[in-house]
């Protein structure tokens, strides 16, 4: 049995928590994942499903389905990618936990089910680069609004 890791990431976003939910709401994160162009498609809603294909291998897939969303609070969804070497042996979940902190909020990724090896160190490093890009996006949406 190959052995299973969590990767847990914590932001923190210089924006109120229902800024941040609106972006990730808008498909903000899982679009910064290098998606190619107009292949990424969503419905944002519980048992809603989402889809895209990356810029990086193409015909890499990645398809989901969301499972928990909690306004401001919390977005549950599985994650499947296909047709990248480092693809997790099954289907595994994503949990983004969003904290409130007035005029700021934190953001904690929790990637669970990740194959131990390659497959946790390639997902490692394509969440912490989504995360952080998400993080520059919503700063910089709050400092043009101001």
């Amino acid at each position: 049995m190959t052995e299973k890791k969590t990767i847990e990431l914590t932001k923190k976003f210089n924006a109120p928590v229902a800024v941040l939910f609106d972006a990730i709401k808008n498909g903000q994160l899982l679009i910064s994942t290098n998606v190619l162009p107009g292949t990424f498609k969503h419905d944002f809603r519980v048992g809603g499903e989402y889809s895209l294909e990356w810029t990086c291998a193409p015909g890499s897939l990645c398809k989901g389905r969301y499972l928990a969303i909690v306004a401001n609070k919390e977005v549950k969804f599985t994650w499947n990618p296909s047709g990248t070497n480092t693809a997790p042996s099954g289907e595994t979940t994503v949990t983004l936990q969003l904290t409130d902190h007035g005029k700021t909020s934190e953001m904690k990724l929790l990637h669970e089910g990740l194959d131990a090896g390659l497959c946790y160190e390639d997902h490692l490093k394509g969440w912490t680069s989504c995360c952080e890009t998400l993080v520059a996006e919503v700063n910089n949406s709050v400092a043009v609004s101001k």
